[in-house]
């Protein structure tokens, strides 16, 4: 037992000090949070947009503060936390007047929402373990007993991290030194970007629920929100099936929180707007999805139900084939 004891606190220490992934993260997110009481210290009100790596390498927050007057924060962080976690830290820093951004990638909608365990380690590292065991919104509460097991690292990431040790390469690839001062990252590397299956979107249980406490607590403390597609590189033959199925999707959101009008609909073919992820943008690109979004904002631009279906029918109706399949949405 002795033995069991101490391999499992080295194994928590490593996850929670020295694991390069979790400490450029918690790195990140103190930098974004020194934003966040800047702006509020400033303007007295601020736009959190909140969301995985897409918006930590997509949204500039200076851009948005000096084009649009949006005292904005960057709370991107990385998917792999999963939406509970990444939802509940931008809830804690959100007060009345303040307008919550959901930027969450679709994948992170579609699933279970229980908490993953680079999640619960980030809460931990982040001293808010409540996140994961006991969260505000509508969520799966991890045990007590399970979140502290899930501080081990795992198999994976030891033989990931031995790997990379042999090979004498860096152990993670992001820096937190490439961050603006709003939390906006971006990185020098660049990675063929593949064609990929355009997927429909169902959004789970887990997040039906969890949507509908988000739109509760926000009515309740007087903070408005609305949810933000990410931009995604799409092969120019595939853009037509990528914006229908994000259009379903879109319609399935707007149940719960209303949308904000992107004319791509989420479907970027321009690949030199993207670094190494198919949800990274470079600079260039980041410059114009920040423009894109502030436009929205300022303007209060939505997509109502009624135009989501119609373009769903009508993309539809340009490919027949994949019309068979149906849209969860009408």
């Amino acid at each position: 037992m002795l033995t069991a004891l101490t391999v499992w606190v080295l194994g928590a220490e490593y996850s929670l000090c020295f694991n390069a992934e979790n400490k450029f993260i918690v790195q990140m997110a103190e930098l974004q949070d020194r934003w966040a009481r800047k702006m509020e210290s400033e303007h007295g009100h601020k736009v959190i947009i909140m969301g995985g790596s897409n918006v930590m390498f997509s949204i500039i927050c200076e851009q948005l503060v000096t084009h649009y007057d949006l005292p904005a924060v960057n709370m991107g962080l990385n998917a792999g936390i999963g939406a509970q976690v990444i939802a509940e830290r931008a809830v804690a820093q959100a007060h009345a007047g303040d307008t919550l951004v959901l930027a969450f990638e679709p994948g992170l909608l579609t699933g279970s929402l229980r908490p993953p365990a680079f999640g619960i380690q980030f809460s931990y590292a982040m001293h808010r373990p409540d996140w994961a065991v006991a969260p505000t919104l509508h969520g799966t509460r991890v045990p007590i007993p399970s979140a502290l097991l899930a501080l081990r690292p795992g198999a994976s990431h030891i033989f990931t991290l031995l790997a990379k040790l042999i090979a004498h390469k860096p152990l993670y690839s992001y820096q937190v030194a490439n961050a603006s001062p709003s939390g906006w990252n971006r990185t020098a590397i660049r990675r063929p970007l593949p064609g990929f299956p355009a997927q429909r979107l169902i959004l789970s249980d887990d997040a039906r629920q969890f949507l509908r406490s988000f739109r509760d607590w926000s009515d309740q403390h007087q903070v408005r929100v609305v949810y933000s597609l990410p931009w995604h590189w799409t092969p120019p033959d595939a853009v037509k099936d990528f914006q229908r199925k994000n259009a379903e999707f879109l319609l399935q959101i707007s149940e719960y929180l209303p949308v904000l009008r992107d004319p791509l609909i989420g479907a970027d073919s321009r690949i030199e707007d993207f670094s190494d992820l198919v949800w990274h943008l470079d600079e260039e690109g980041s410059v114009l999805r920040t423009e894109e979004l502030g436009r929205e904002l300022t303007n209060w631009q939505l997509w109502q139900p009624h135009e989501l279906r119609r373009i769903v029918e009508d993309l539809s109706a340009a490919s027949p084939a994949s019309a068979e399949s149906g849209s969860p949405g009408s």
